[in-house]
């Protein structure tokens, strides 16, 4: 997906760059101001984030507007996030300190004493929230595709170089985020946000069907827990036919999970009697070999249970 990062020290003005950047090219772009304005949305009551959360909450709104297309995005160290993504392109500004004191005696309408102070104050800052945050990371050089010194290049200057640097490197022709991508991306950042008990933002099923065990309703909770949508027994699967074609056999899986296209059975009957069900879902992969479905057996519940601290079948259901 076309992604670009403009990150610089202080006093380089990576936002104004991202700002211009995002005009010319005709992308969205996330600040750290409109950032904010999303936790404060979507995780009111539970600010400030964790610091060592924070990456993945950021990653989180990043992909969600990444959804609806191509983003330029301005944050604190934003270079860190997301680095795995193919069609990200990762620029970072710099330049001499005097030039940034130059800057900051400019932007904030300060003498040269108390701009030298306010970018020591910052820059340790930074530096203070970069180790909470990301702990130990590479050297800059790693982090960054393409850096550029702002006291060498003007405002227009540096967005046309960075508009040759993204049609070299085809980041802006990269295919656009697919919606199964992007639920594959949530899901594994929800399972790093669980650890700090935080979900981001998303679909959970308001009506609760009857459920036909005590374990299906566990794992629903489960998966609302993380954010997953699902559907309980939305679908039959014939199986056999008797000679005038009326269904004689058919198979109903538990769930079904849109994002991902699966279908879940679970069973936490005795091994010695799992033949049966065994056997249908063997017609169901023969018959319908494009259904995805995956099985979860009395050990696998069992497993999951003692993991995450679930009620067991038959005990008083609790929220999770």
């Amino acid at each position: 997906m076309p992604l670009l990062s403009v990150s610089g020290e202080f006093g380089c003005r990576p936002e104004q760059l991202a700002r211009l950047a995002a005009q010319r090219l005709g992308w969205d772009l996330v600040t750290e101001s409109t950032l904010q304005e999303s936790l404060e949305r979507d995780f009111a009551g539970r600010l400030p984030i964790p610091d060592r959360a924070w990456p993945f909450v950021a990653a989180a709104v990043l992909v969600q507007h990444a959804a609806h297309g191509p983003l330029v995005f301005s944050l604190p160290d934003g270079q860190f996030l997301l680095p795995s993504l193919s069609g990200l392109f990762r620029l970072h500004l710099t330049a001499p300190e005097s030039s940034r004191l130059g800057s900051v005696m400019i932007d904030r309408r300060l003498d040269r004493t108390a701009a030298r102070a306010l970018l020591r104050q910052s820059e340790a800052e930074l530096l203070r929230r970069r180790r909470l945050r990301f702990g130990r990371l590479p050297a800059r050089p790693a982090a960054a595709d393409l850096i550029l010194n702002t006291s060498t290049f003007d405002l227009d200057h540096q967005a046309a170089l960075l508009e040759s640097a993204l049609a070299a490197s085809g980041a802006r022709h990269s295919d656009s985020l697919s919606a199964a991508a992007e639920a594959q991306l949530l899901f594994q950042i929800r399972l790093k946000l669980a650890r700090f008990g935080l979900n981001p933002p998303g679909h959970v099923p308001a009506p609760r069907p009857h459920f036909g065990h005590p374990s299906e309703e566990i794992f629903a909770k489960l998966l609302d827990f993380y954010r997953i949508q699902w559907q309980y027994e939305p679908k039959s699967f014939p199986l056999q036919w008797d000679k005038d074609g009326r269904v004689t056999e058919a198979f109903t899986p538990d769930f079904f999970l849109p994002e991902f296209d699966l279908y879940l059975e679970l069973t936490t009957m005795k091994q010695a009697l799992v033949t049966r069900k065994n056997h249908k879902i063997k017609l169901l992969r023969a018959i319908y070999p494009h259904v995805n479905i995956q099985v979860f057996y009395q050990k696998d519940i069992q497993d999951l249970i003692l993991k995450y601290g679930l009620p067991r079948p038959g005990d008083e259901p609790t929220e999770l």
